[in-house]
């Protein structure tokens, strides 16, 4: 009967003489006069192997770093006599790709199985390490991880673009409606790059085409807007503007300077924000409010439709 099992050491270049001095050194702690036997394979650069029939252990002498020099060792130690059958202790000695010393040990004793890759660590100054197999499996397990960081990017990459998809779906347009005369101009050109800023497109009547300006607005309403902005100046209105506006089927928020008459009739119950005479910038807070409603309430209407 015989004990068996993988150990590994972490890599280590030994100095020339070192790994004979300490294998011998180890197999003497189980008996006074063992024999050690030793089988040196060396992989050729053509990719094949050369197993010598040397079995000298003072072949150990000159072997410095395994995986460099690409040695197998296959080790056979008898404690007391030599043994025609089973060695006491026998051991196949590989490098891994990566450096690590891994052993696979067989003892007849189980006492010696367990002491001897203790005793052999503190001769040669060796480092434990995980076996071959379970560096394959946290291998495994952080490919796993991987994998699963994988699947968690791509899905809030998912969501990302489905939050993307549904801003984009609920981008809105905007009608600013002004007069073209007097400080609205102005004022009009700093509400458009606010409303920009907060992802709004601004339609306005402003770009020349050959038709009275009431059928130019009326158009420009039919292509489809989701809310209209009125500004009324204090030094000038146009009528035009209150009747075209009232045409699109869309909420309208008027922006209404100080000391300009906002005149009732289609807007008579309708709240205006009010600013002071230079100072548009004063509407903006409560304008952002009403176009975050108008983009709650398109959003939930195009969650209605999809459901």
């Amino acid at each position: 009967m015989a004990f068996g099992g993988d150990i590994a050491f972490e890599p280590k270049t030994f100095a020339a003489g070192e790994l004979l001095a300490g294998v011998q050194r180890a197999a003497r702690t189980f008996g006074t006069n063992p024999e050690i036997r030793v089988g040196v394979s060396r992989l050729l650069p053509d990719g094949s192997t050369h197993r010598g029939n040397d079995t000298s252990v003072d072949q150990l002498a000159t072997v410095c770093d395994l995986r460099t020099e690409g040695v197998s060792l296959a080790l056979s130690i008898d404690i007391d006599s030599p043994s025609m059958f089973v060695p006491d202790i026998d051991a196949w000695v590989t490098a891994s790709v990566d450096g690590f010393i891994d052993v696979y040990l067989t003892a007849k004793a189980v006492e010696v199985f367990r002491q001897f890759p203790v005793v052999l660590a503190q001769e040669l100054q060796l480092v434990p390490a995980k076996t071959r197999f379970e560096r394959l499996q946290d291998a495994h397990d952080a490919q796993a991880d991987v994998d699963e960081n994988i699947v968690e990017t791509v899905a809030r990459l998912s969501a990302r673009l489905d939050a993307l998809e549904r801003q984009q779906a609920t981008t809105l347009t905007c009608f600013l409606s002004f007069r073209f005369s007097g400080r609205s101009p102005d004022y009009a050109s700093r509400v458009a790059k606010f409303l920009s800023l907060v992802g709004v497109q601004v339609v306005t009547g402003e770009s020349y085409e050959p038709k009275p300006i009431n059928e130019k607005v009326r158009t420009r309403l039919a292509a489809g807007v989701d809310f209209v902005v009125l500004i009324e100046a204090s030094d000038g209105t146009s009528l035009w503007n209150r009747d075209e506006i009232g045409a699109a089927a869309a909420p309208v928020i008027p922006l209404v300077e100080a000391g300009a008459t906002f005149v009732g009739g289609i807007y008579g119950n309708l709240e205006y924000i009010q600013f002071s005479e230079g100072h548009v910038e004063d509407a903006f807070i409560k304008l952002l409010e009403g176009v975050h409603y108008v983009r709650r309430r398109k959003s939930e209407q195009i969650h209605a439709t999809d459901s």
